[in-house]
């Protein structure tokens, strides 16, 4: 965050500002209560200095304390500075903006909620930077989530089409490197059907280890994929969630020693299976395998299961 400004005289301030807002941010006077036009703002943005744009509150922060200024329970790191003010033979804390200096309000250490403060401000003091639709789906907290749901719905309506058996199969015409795209998609639930179909046409035509091999290259990567998404996305969303349930048993046994051990065997037996590769990595994701052991696990994993199911279909 820039906290540095160009220094502005004191007719450039009263040019620049309000009357009121003058008052208030230079000569840290007070607004009416009940009179600010934020008060009662619950629009989603960011709440900047009004004398130089500088970004201090989320509109997460604000809350209502009922006593007629707008009130947040925190802060953006670094966007004011504290200063004790005990103008009136009152002990307070005045709140600054900490790149032009300008008066904010005071802070009480009286608030709600869990950060138990209340920054309480001048609403004069303050303007609103509303966040649009786009970047308020950018921020959403479950948007990992939600992008999962939604590509299984997708793959559900489009699994079992004709264009997407045409599609497997004609990525299958290209040898090798037919293996390997074919391989991304044996990774999934809905298309790890034709995929092994594709895949036992190209082991009759081709060396079926080279073709487990450069399938299982693919494999890995549709695997990695859904690992970092898991891992980095979904299971940060969600994790808050299962907080809730710490202290009971379920939370007891997720944290034992066999837990730790027995989820990432699990979940690699279910990887080289034919079975659904988003359960096994769903598993292995619980665990603290690193991505390089994840990649070499499930190369390994890949490619001996692909062989194993190309060799038994071409015996059968």
């Amino acid at each position: 965050m820039n906290n540095t400004l160009k220094p502005i005289t004191d007719k450039e301030w009263k040019e620049k500002l309000s009357p009121e807002a003058y008052r208030v941010l230079r000569e840290k006077g007070t607004e009416a209560p009940f009179s600010g036009k934020l008060l009662h703002s619950d629009e989603d943005g960011i709440y900047r200095c009004a004398a130089c744009s500088n970004p201090l509150f989320e509109s997460d922060a604000k809350f209502d304390s009922g006593t007629g200024w707008p009130s947040f329970d925190d802060a953006l790191p670094g966007s004011v500075r504290l200063i004790p003010d005990v103008e009136g033979g009152v002990e307070r804390t005045e709140v600054v903006c900490a790149k032009c200096g300008s008066h904010l309000g005071h802070l009480f250490n009286d608030g709600p909620t869990p950060t138990g403060l209340r920054y309480c401000m001048n609403s004069v003091c303050l303007d609103l930077d509303p966040r649009h639709a786009i970047k308020k789906v950018v921020d959403w907290k479950y948007k990992n989530t939600a992008a999962l749901a939604l590509s299984i719905v997708l793959l559900l309506m489009l699994a079992d089409t004709e264009m997407a058996r045409v599609l497997i199969n004609h990525i299958g015409s290209y040898g090798y490197v037919g293996a390997v795209v074919t391989g991304v998609f044996f990774v999934s639930t809905f298309t790890v059907a034709p995929a092994s179909l594709v895949l036992f046409h190209l082991a009759s035509e081709f060396n079926p280890i080279y073709v487990a091999l450069f399938s299982g290259a693919g494999a890995v990567l549709g695997d990695l994929i859904i690992f970092h998404f898991l891992k980095d996305g979904v299971f940060d969303e969600l994790r808050p969630l299962f907080s809730r349930f710490r202290g009971s048993y379920l939370s007891q046994l997720i944290h034992t020693q066999y837990f730790v051990w027995l989820v990432p065997v699990v979940g690699a037996l279910i990887v080289a299976s034919p079975f659904p590769d988003e359960v096994g990595i769903a598993l292995m994701g619980l665990s603290k395998l690193t991505t390089w052991q994840f990649v070499l696990l499930a190369f390994v994993l890949n490619s001996a299961g692909i062989f194993a199911i190309i060799t038994l279909a071409a015996i059968i």
